[in-house]
Parts: structure tokens; C-alpha cells; sequence
């Protein structure tokens, strides 16, 4: 099922403007200010602060009904683009390199489509622009902070990010989890040092850093469930000052990552639980930052059931992948869904001859084109939500 071109056409003016124009997290000024004037010249009623960019748009209906909200993360990368793309980027060393642009662009069409119907719609769409998902601490928390959930209360959320393992025209939808929980830690391992050549004098915090590597590789089997996918790597480390002299100071630092939100929450205790074990064996001191990232995203069984249905009735059942298992990039998307039931679903815009394509590089670039099933999609799935969800509760769609 497709709409009228004119929504496809709004879509890719859209996203070439923004592609022209990206800003970093929680700079986006520019991009602020043009969301809100296509905003209010759909009739949306906006919202936005002066000390946090990103902004929200309501659509009302005519009629009494559910709040329905989309979010879309506008927030481009320190890249310097050699894509080819007809429209590039015009700030030197800042792109649009994630498909941030294709996400705005298709919630903004779908607030669109939405708002030229506002007589016919029973109950109320929200567009949530929020900043900052490529920079820690994101966005999506100060968003949900200023309350941007409430007035009205939001019964259901939907979002989407681009896919490049899946070809243009294919949505993938995950029924439960769908990314994995990521956070980042800095250790700083201390003591007095010494001479190689009495060792049984001095501390080494090369060897105490040694020790909290494998003892964090080995007992995190240990303090976590068979059935709980975990993995905490170190990325770096660094220390010693001459070949023959024992290491005063050593510095680590890594990424603990899991699929599960309790093991999620427990990852910093477990660390300083074999930093206190190993401080006190071998005479160290151990500092830790811990950088607390995104929780695993967790998409509701209905919703994703719902976006699946949309999917199918829009594109054909067979370009819908129902995924069984999450990917292991993270997003701040998950926040609004520990807030609210939703779906975060991928939108394929892998080239159809199937040459590769990986984002987060300057040569990254997708089709317009490639923006209109993710339209069809998201206004569907949206549709299907203001008939099934009512207002402060959710109804079970599709059991």
C-alpha cells in the first residue's frame, strides 16, 4: 500500500535539507529551528527550551482517543563526508553518517500525513525530535525529564533506524529485545612500584591489572546466568615507566555489554567487587569511572506484533524479518521504552544489487527511495495503534 507521492516528495526535501546541514549532539540548533517551523506550519502545537535542543510536536484529533508518539534522534557524527550523495554535507567534518536524516525525514512525513487528517483522527499523534543518541549521556532522558511522555500521556511509542544488512523495501521487527545495553569504565590501578629485581618488595600494577582482566573474564561467568549474554572488554591499556622497574601506575579501560537489563544494572558492582578483591591480595589501590551507557532496548511483544502486521499489510509478508535475536549497537531509544510500551524496528536501506554498505563511515549514503516503505510503514503502524490502544492502558492486539 502506498500513499500519495506528494508525502514521498516531502520526505526526500527533507532529508536533503537536513543531510546539507547536520549538527553534533546537542547542537543541534539549526536543525531545532527547521523542525519547528515544518511543525507549526502542519498546525502541530510545539514545544521547545531554551537549554536543550530537540523539540515535540501534537497533533490533535477531532476525537477522543490514544496518544501515539513517534521519536526520531536528529544528531549527526564528527565524520568528514566522501559519499558521492548528490546533496552533501556542508559543514566541514560534520555528516549525517547514520541515517539520523532518514529517520527525522519519515517521522516528520508521517506528523504530516497525520496533521492534513487531524478531523478524521480519533486520538492524538506526538513527534518526538530528540538530540544527542550518538553522544553519552544522549538525549532521550532530558526529553523524558522535561515531559515530554505527558500532556498528554503517551500510550505507545514507535521508532525505527536504518539497516544495512537488510535490502531497501525490507522492515526487520524483534518481538522482545532488540539492542544490547552498553556502558563504559576507566580502572586506574596504584601502588608504590619497585625494582624488577625484588619483586617480593614492591607492588606491580601491571600484574594487579592482569589479574582484574581474568578474573573479570572468568567470574562473570560466575555471577551471571548461563542464559545471560555478557561480555565486558577491555579496549586499552596502559602503564610502566622502564623495563626494569615494577609499574606504579596502570590505566584500563572497556565496555560492559548485555542483552539483559538486571545484568545491566549489576555490571558496576561486579567490577568493583574484583577491584576490592584484587586491592586487597596485592596491595593496590583501584579507581573506577563508570560511565552508566544505554540500557538493552526491550520492545514490546504487542507492539512489535502490531508493526509487523503494518509491515506486512504494507510491503508483503515476505519483506517483513522477524528477528530473533538483538544486534549489539545500543540507542537511548530504550529510556522511552522502559517509560511506555513501543517497538524500535530496523528499515532496510541496504542496495538492492546487495554490495555492501556499513554506516558510521564517510562514505555512507541510501536512497531516497528508500525512505517510502519506512513511510507506508510507520504511518500504518500508527494507524493500527490509535484503533487498538486506549488511552491509559494497553490492549493486547493481535492475541
Amino acid at each position: 500500500m502506498r500513499h500519495e507521492e506528494s508525502l514521498y516528495r516531502f520526505a526526500a526535501q527533507v532529508r536533503q535539507h537536513l543531510h546539507q546541514e547536520p549538527e553534533l549532539s546537542m547542537q543541534e540548533h539549526e536543525t531545532t529551528e527547521y523542525l519547528c517551523r515544518q511543525m507549526e506550519a502542519m498546525g502541530c502545537a510545539v514545544t521547545r527550551w531554551d537549554d536543550l535542543t530537540g523539540a515535540v510536536g501534537l497533533i490533535r484529533g477531532a476525537h477522543p482517543g490514544p496518544t501515539i508518539a513517534i521519536r526520531a534522534d536528529i544528531d549527526a557524527l564528527p565524520i568528514q563526508e566522501n559519499s558521492g550523495y548528490p546533496f552533501p554535507s556542508r559543514r566541514a567534518g560534520v555528516m549525517h553518517a547514520c541515517a539520523h536524516d532518514g529517520h527525522t525525514a519519515i517521522a516528520l512525513t508521517a506528523g504530516r500525513y497525520f496533521a492534513q487528517r487531524r478531523e478524521q483522527l480519533h486520538g492524538n499523534v506526538k513527534l518526538i525530535f530528540q538530540p544527542a543518541e550518538e553522544q553519552l549521556p544522549g538525549g532521550a532522558k532530558p526529553m523524558i525529564g522535561r515531559g515530554v511522555l505527558k500532556a498528554p500521556d503517551v500510550d505507545a511509542i514507535f521508532a525505527l533506524h536504518h539497516v544495512c544488512i537488510l535490502p531497501q523495501g525490507e522492515i526487520g521487527v524483534y518481538p522482545c529485545e532488540a539492542l544490547i545495553g552498553v556502558s563504559r569504565f576507566r580502572m586506574v590501578v596504584e601502588g608504590p612500584g619497585g625494582y624488577g629485581g625484588e619483586p617480593h618488595k614492591g607492588t606491580d600494577s601491571i600484574l594487579a591489572a592482569g589479574e582484574i582482566m581474568d578474573r573479570v573474564r572468568g567470574q562473570l561467568t560466575r555471577c551471571l546466568s548461563p542464559e545471560t549474554p555478557a561480555v565486558v572488554t577491555f579496549g586499552t591499556i596502559s602503564g610502566g615507566e622502564f623495563a626494569g622497574g615494577l609499574a606504579r601506575n596502570v590505566a584500563l579501560s572497556g565496555t560492559a555489554r548485555t542483552f539483559s537489563l538486571p545484568a545491566w544494572r549489576q555490571m558496576r558492582s561486579f567490577l568493583e567487587t574484583v577491584i576490592r578483591e584484587v586491592e586487597r591480595e596485592l596491595g593496590v589501590s583501584v579507581s573506577l569511572e563508570y560511565e552508566e551507557g544505554y540500557p538493552p532496548v526491550y520492545n514490546d511483544f504487542d507492539a512489535a506484533w502490531l508493526v509487523k502486521s503494518a509491515a506486512a499489510e504494507c510491503l508483503g509478508a515476505e519483506r517483513v524479518k522477524v528477528i530473533r535475536g538483538p544486534l549489539a549497537g545500543s540507542d537511548d531509544m530504550a529510556f522511552f521504552l522502559e517509560q511506555v510500551p513501543g517497538c524500535y524496528f530496523w528499515w532496510g536501506v541496504g542496495p538492492l544489487d546487495g554490495s555492501p554498505m556499513r554506516a558510521h563511515n564517510p562514505a555512507f549514503d541510501f536512497a531516497d527511495a528508500a525512505m517510502e516503505p519506512a513511510v507506508d510503514v510507520m504511518i500504518t503502524a500508527v494507524e493500527k495503534a490509535l484503533v487498538h490502544f486506549g488511552p491509559g492502558e494497553w490492549r493486547r492486539y493481535g492475541g
